[in-house]
C-alpha cells in the first residue's frame, strides 16, 4: 500500500521475510525510521501509522 494513503487506512505488507536482524531504514519525507530487520510486521505497521499521523 503506498504511503500516500490516508493516515487512518490500514498498512499491510504483501510479503515479509526476516532474513537477519540487520537494521532497516525507512525514509518518509523528513523522517527516518530505523528498526531491526526482524521486527514483527504488525509492530512496524503501528510505527509507520504513528509517523504518518505526526
Amino acid at each position: 500500500m503506498p504511503l500516500s494513503k490516508e493516515a487512518n487506512e490500514r498498512v499491510s505488507f504483501a510479503r515479509v521475510e526476516a532474513v537477519a536482524s540487520s537494521p532497516v531504514e525507512i525514509v518518509m519525507g523528513d523522517v527516518v525510521v530505523r528498526v531491526a530487520g526482524d521486527i514483527e510486521p504488525d509492530h512496524l505497521a503501528k510505527i509507520l501509522r504513528a509517523v504518518r499521523k505526526a
